[in-house]
């Protein structure tokens, strides 16, 4: 058994338009930390964007047993322990991670 002590994040991923990306000074395949600019992209994609949007649960520590699970083909080889808050997001990340 692998076990992991996270913070646990939910990653949203969306396959946009270079519109969408010029709305908030975004470029293609870059990465930028956010600013308060940014907010309104994480209202948007959770609450009825127009394009679709993955959630999948994310965090350095997160992903790495996510892949431990796969490679090891052995349900329940993972364990992680986290908090998560309490918004409109959590109860949706707790659902999500259950699947891995």
């Amino acid at each position: 058994m692998i076990f992991g002590l996270v913070h646990p994040l939910l990653d949203l991923t969306a396959t946009v338009d270079q519109d969408y990306l010029d709305r908030y000074d975004l470029k293609a395949n870059d990465g930028i930390l956010a600013q308060e600019r940014h907010r309104e992209i994480y209202e948007e994609l959770l609450n009825g964007s127009r394009y679709e949007v993955s959630r999948i649960p994310g965090g350095a520590t997160q992903n790495a047993l996510r892949i431990a699970q796969w490679y090891l083909k052995k349900k329940h080889s993972t364990t992680i322990v986290g908090c998560i808050g309490v918004d409109s997001v959590d109860a949706e990340g707790e659902e999500e991670g259950e699947e891995y």
